[in-house]
């Protein structure tokens, strides 16, 4: 999905999406967005592929969050609306949905019938789902996790309504290092030919 604001349209009876960009585009009659965020909980990413994807770094914060937003984009009530999402374990009926609602879910939505709590994945990077997504078969590049949630209803005609929005992470932190060296030969710091040793060991 595309990075969408939740402004709806009606043209030659079709509802239609509004992108940020100004481009309509056609409401299916449900809508999801999944955003991610690496820096807990401050800035979000909708992240719909492996170039948008934040990186996010194990050894500094340790944890990669999501947020599901569900809205009935279309002209129809809709009854059990369901919400999945196989790599983080989620399968959440949320009940109905009315013309134009939505509704939000964080890892916060953690009571024991909201199944949401995987929207928190501590240590993703450490221990990514098997088998990941990556956008490379080098294994040098930087792993990039991506997982997919759906949602699904019924309109008032029991037709089935659905959509999908992936989101990405990528494993990777900046590189920075650091080398000591010492010198003991005298000479002056302005020397070519002063030697410096990196003395790890005595």
């Amino acid at each position: 999905m595309m990075n969408l604001k939740s402004t709806l349209w009606l043209a030659l009876g079709a509802f239609f999406l509004i992108s940020s960009s100004g481009q309509a585009i056609a409401c299916g009659g449900i809508n999801i967005e999944k955003e991610v965020s690496v820096d807990g909980g401050i800035t979000w990413v909708d992240a719909d592929s492996a170039e948008e994807a934040p990186s996010s770094c194990s050894e500094v914060l340790n944890e990669v969050l999501y947020r599901l937003t569900v809205e009935n984009c279309g002209d129809s009530p809709l009854t059990d609306v369901m919400i999945t999402d196989e790599t983080l374990g989620i399968n959440v009926n949320i009940g109905p949905l009315e013309i134009g609602e939505t509704f939000t879910f964080t890892h916060l939505d953690t009571d024991e019938e909201s199944g949401f709590g995987n929207l928190r994945q501590p240590g993703l990077c450490q221990s990514p789902p098997s088998p990941p997504a990556s956008t490379s078969e080098n294994s040098s590049s930087p792993q990039v996790i991506k997982n997919i949630a759906m949602v699904t209803g019924l309109n008032t005609s029991g037709a089935q309504v659905s959509d999908e929005d992936p989101a990405w992470v990528k494993c990777s932190c900046a590189c920075i290092d650091i080398i000591k060296e010492v010198s003991v030969d005298g000479k002056p710091l302005s020397d070519q030919t002063k030697e410096w040793f990196d003395a790890n060991d005595p």
